[in-house]
């Protein structure tokens, strides 16, 4: 594009579930525009990789804005606009920022474990990650989680060394560096963003990596480890547990499925939660027998289970998230589901337990009497 537009900003999704996409689209609808700004949204399907599904999303749009997002991240803070303005009208040499960064990569480029800036609402234990805060307006930092990465200026994704879907984050914070740009976090007093990531996919992680040290090993002195595990079994092991818990589901063994995550050992897995989840809840109804199940008999579809067991604890976020009214949303979960899956969703899910609580208790006192009983218990858990 040869003029941008300072009064566009665009919104670029990489987009391969129907589902998760119109959650993401819900919360962007949502946001506070400027007067006098129009917003944009592109969504890329069936891309090759992050980095050139990013490329065709960029090279599509004259923005001057243009905001790079999973489709599993929900802006929560209505006025994220204002905010991202804020910082880039501050200074034009701010190239590109992120919700989560890091001062320090690191010689191994291990951009995993060395994140320590910024703030995300996130899935799994703990449910929102903390890191520092920045001092000011916003802190100068090395790379930027990919969760969600905002521009104001353009620069080519690497598409041809990161053809896949790991490093292409930090390896374009190295591509605006060598542009001349600053790669930043923003101060924010609550997070900008909830990642409602249910398992990560890490398997070419270390691929990826190897490509990134050896392109950037001058601009950071990047060192690939003499000795590394690639992680492959590891992860091999993470799907064969994934396979063995939605074979449970499909050939109808509930029991088996309840007994496993009896035991606390496997109650800590990240990529098992949603399975601890349905298994709780079966454990409930299997004994109150409500007439809303989550885990209907001869239901042996475990992809339709955990769609479900999704769809709830999106409309359980927007309670928490106050991104439609609590009675609204209640009314659509109770039509399908027992007030036994609601607790199993907001014990795993939910942050802002005392808010959501007092909400949810509010409408079953004005709606549905007999499960108020059952719902007040959880304060005493």
């Amino acid at each position: 594009m040869d003029q941008l537009d300072s009064r566009k900003i665009a919104f670029i999704i990489c987009m391969n579930n129907a589902e998760e996409y119109a959650e993401c689209l819900y919360y962007i609808n949502r946001l506070e525009l400027p007067k006098g700004f129009q917003k944009d949204v592109i969504s890329v399907t069936e891309a090759p990789s992050m980095a050139a599904g990013y490329n065709a999303g960029m090279e599509s749009s004259d923005a001057k804005y243009k905001v790079y997002l999973h489709q599993d991240v929900r802006i929560i803070n209505p006025r994220f606009i204002e905010g991202l303005l804020q910082v880039f009208e501050s200074d034009d040499s701010i190239g590109i920022l992120g919700c989560v960064g890091t001062t320090k990569l690191g010689s191994a480029a291990m951009a995993v474990t060395s994140w320590n800036v910024g703030m995300v609402a996130r899935n799994g234990f703990p449910l929102l990650l903390e890191y520092e805060k920045a001092p000011g307006l916003y802190e100068r930092v090395e790379a930027l989680d990919g969760l969600l990465l905002a521009t104001q200026h353009d620069v080519r994704w690497r598409e041809d060394i990161m053809d896949g879907w790991d490093f292409y984050d930090i390896s374009q914070c190295m591509e605006f560096k060598r542009s001349g740009y600053h790669v930043v976090v923003p101060r924010q007093e609550y997070p900008w963003c909830y990642h409602d990531e249910h398992s990560s996919n890490m398997d070419n992680y270390n691929v990826y990596r190897k490509r990134f040290i050896d392109e950037y090993v001058t601009d950071g002195e990047f060192q690939m480890p003499a000795v590394w595990a690639d992680g492959q079994e590891y992860h091999k092991l993470k799907r064969w547990s994934v396979d063995i818990m939605e074979s449970l589901i499909e050939s109808g063994n509930h029991g088996q499925l309840q007994q496993i995550f009896k035991e606390p050992q496997y109650r800590r897995y990240m990529h098992l939660s949603e399975f601890k989840v349905i298994a709780d809840i079966d454990r409930l109804e299997q004994q109150t027998q409500p007439k809303a199940r989550l885990w209907q008999p001869g239901m042996d579809n475990a992809s339709d289970l955990l769609n479900k067991v999704r769809k709830l604890k999106q409309m359980v976020k927007r309670i928490e998230y106050r991104a439609a009214p609590t009675d609204g949303i209640m009314d659509q979960i109770m039509e399908s589901y027992s007030i036994y899956a609601v607790a199993g969703v907001f014990q795993q899910y939910v942050e802002r337990r005392k808010y959501v609580y007092q909400e949810i208790k509010q409408y079953l006192k004005q709606n549905h009497q007999a499960a108020l009983e059952f719902w007040e218990m959880l304060e005493r858990v």
